[in-house]
């Protein structure tokens, strides 16, 4: 293993990854406990949001693997992976818990730094991030109900696609562009699919500029 040992610090030589993982992870203080959301675990909904998007994109990829995103096969992949794959109900249920409890972790973390007032001065972008976040879990979530294409899925997809047609000037346009038409069919399970992908590249993003936006300036108040 002396050859793996030499590459690794030829490179750790010029990127200087040791100090870095040194200074973030090993000698990193873990901050103090202050105050009553510190301590009834209120400060811990962002980082159990970050390890439910984790979560959500390994069990996500295993039935990625199995569904098959047509309109006249969705729901049938989903029933032969509740039934012929092994595991395949585990694993829809850990994504559909996992989503639920994302919404709700991301809430309440946004909750928290509204009610303590983190958003303020130099923080702003730190809480428009987070917000652009909210957005995406809902989007995912909701896209992601769709996908099995059921009776539950169709009527959702009416409902709030409809719901968008309220929107000043761009209402019908809107509506049309989700649904890919006048109507619900084959194409808008496809757009909410593509959704359901690209979404969470785009919120990888997003937690890099969150991250190292609070890194840079650390939380508002001692925990």
């Amino acid at each position: 293993m002396g050859w793996i040992n030499t590459i690794w610090k030829s490179i750790d030589q010029r990127l200087e990854i040791t100090p870095v993982i040194e200074k973030e992870m090993i000698h990193k203080q873990v901050p103090k406990l202050h105050r009553w959301w510190d301590h009834a675990g209120l400060s811990c909904f962002g980082g159990l949001s970050l390890v439910l998007f984790m979560v959500q994109l390994v069990s996500g990829f295993i039935l990625l693997v199995y569904y098959i995103p047509h309109s006249d096969h969705a729901y049938n992949s989903i029933v032969f992976m509740e039934n012929q794959v092994a595991f395949g109900w585990f694993w829809r249920r850990i994504h559909a818990v996992g989503s639920n409890l994302m919404v709700f972790t991301v809430i309440v973390h946004m909750l928290k730094v509204f009610y303590t007032g983190a958003y303020h001065n130099p923080r702003e972008m730190h809480w428009l991030t987070g917000f652009f976040l909210f957005l995406m879990t809902l989007g995912s979530a909701f896209s992601g109900y769709i996908l099995p294409w059921s009776q539950m899925s169709f009527w959702a997809a009416t409902v709030v696609t409809d719901a968008m047609a309220v929107i000043p000037f761009l209402g019908e346009w809107t509506v049309q562009f989700i649904r890919g038409g006048e109507l619900i069919t084959g194409v808008t399970l496809g757009r909410f699919f593509a959704l359901h992908m690209v979404l969470p590249v785009v919120m990888i993003v997003f937690m890099g500029m969150h991250f190292m936006m609070i890194r840079k300036t650390g939380i508002s108040e001692p925990l």
